[in-house]
């Protein structure tokens, strides 16, 4: 074989916005093999051009982004919904199972699993852009976050510096939310999960580990009527059994 046998392939992808929850997958082991921590983050693409699945204008394009390593854990903290990224991405296909639209794996006359191809991306970049609007508005309602938080010199402008330190320095908790992220904890023969995240209480045991982010930013701002504190503290640990629908990890089997 003459020439070049090696290829390169990378993508572009600029404005995209943030569809939804992320999925975590903390690191673990794998029949003694380490696998880094990852994941999924769901994107849109908006464009002027084309029409969409209705037949209106501006097509709409949906993508499934793959973060590894620690840089996954920086995305779980900072992809709130709605939120502008860009990206540049390493594409690669692979086989993949097909599913029905009630999530049932599709099957052929003779029993097996379809396996069609597809692609990937896998992220090797990122820049964070501009939150969604409507997502700002829902935070300041609920006291997520000061009304002030964008104006430069005023208490809340100072808070929420604090408040997002606090995010960044989040670590998972064996909780079933990561940031803006579920969790998926992978379980199965040959599998272990690495570091100390503790496992998730059983049902009618009262958590030990940090509460929710949600909760920390909560307990960041000042009650009505109260003075803002100069400096962040982190809150107590939870003091009541959390809802298992929203608290435990999901887990999926050796095969994830």
């Amino acid at each position: 074989m003459s020439g070049r046998s090696i290829g390169i392939i990378s993508c572009h992808m600029s404005g995209v916005r943030v569809l939804g929850q992320l999925t975590f997958i903390p690191a673990h082991m794998k029949n003694g093999k380490e696998i880094s921590a990852r994941a999924t983050i769901p994107v849109r693409r908006n464009s002027h051009r084309g029409t969409d699945r209705q037949g209106q204008p501006g097509r709409k394009d949906d993508f499934k982004l793959t973060v590894w390593g620690k840089l996954a854990e920086v995305c779980a903290r900072s992809c709130s919904p709605g939120k502008a990224i860009d990206v540049i991405c390493e594409p690669n296909s692979y086989l993949g199972r097909v599913f029905d639209m009630n999530g049932a794996v599709r099957t052929d006359a003779a029993g097996q699993a379809i396996e069609v191809n597809k692609v990937g991306f896998t992220v090797k970049d990122i820049v964070f852009g501009e939150e969604s609007a409507k997502f700002i508005a829902a935070e300041i309602a609920e006291g997520k976050r000061p009304a002030d938080w964008n104006i430069a010199g005023s208490p809340g402008s100072q808070q929420w510096k604090n408040i997002l330190t606090q995010r960044q320095a989040a670590v998972w908790d064996g909780s079933g939310l990561f940031g803006y992220a579920r969790v998926v904890v992978p379980q199965g023969p040959g599998i272990a999960l690495m570091g100390a995240a503790p496992a998730a209480p059983p049902a009618g045991t009262v958590a030990t580990g940090a509460a929710p982010l949600t909760t920390q930013v909560a307990n960041a701002l000042p009650a009505a009527g109260q003075p803002a504190a100069p400096v962040y503290t982190a809150p107590p640990a939870a003091t009541a059994t959390p809802p298992a629908a929203t608290t435990a990890p999901a887990t999926v089997g050796a095969g994830f």
